[in-house]
């Protein structure tokens, strides 16, 4: 039960993620979404062959791809948390966001550079988004993963139980 939990927490996280992305993306006039983005970063073969019809299967992979990253993401910090910091509080859970938004910029940068990213306007700021974008992930993951837990009376992930009993 508690992988389910994890899952959809990616999930729930992953969705909050894109939803500040898309919300601050507006905001700054840029018509980015990071799916569709993600999608043509990685799977952008053949872009002058039928360009509507690749644009479409680049924007459902993306979506795919970010969903399954946020997923793994998700089971990971569950599965390691409990080795690196026994008490969680807002401070670990944001630190544990700001870790993970570094590890995202580098590999978005990486991305960027390979592929000549010419259609992101603003490096930057996209990248910022990315990394706040982060924070709110393993704020999302954390809090539907506890509520989730509660609400389905199970405790927490294996490891993380095991230290909760330690202390007692």
């Amino acid at each position: 039960m508690n992988l389910i939990i994890e899952i959809v927490a990616g999930a729930i996280g992953t969705f909050f993620f894109t939803l500040f992305s898309h919300l601050f993306y507006f905001m700054m006039g840029y018509n980015y979404t990071l799916p569709s983005t993600l999608g043509r970063l990685v799977f952008n073969k053949d872009e002058k062959q039928d360009e509507v019809r690749n644009a479409e299967r680049r924007k459902k992979l993306g979506c795919i791809l970010h969903y399954l990253i946020g997923i793994i993401a998700s089971v990971i910090y569950f599965k390691i948390w409990p080795f690196l910091i026994h008490d969680i509080d807002i401070i670990k859970i944001l630190l544990f966001g700001l870790v993970h938004g570094v590890i995202a910029l580098g590999v978005w940068y990486f991305l960027i550079r390979l592929r000549s990213a010419d259609f992101i306007l603003n490096v930057p700021k996209f990248l910022l988004v990315i990394f706040l974008g982060h924070l709110v992930f393993a704020f999302f993951v954390f809090a539907s993963y506890f509520f989730l837990a509660d609400l389905f009376s199970v405790p927490p992930s294996g490891t993380w139980y095991i230290f909760q009993n330690l202390k007692t």
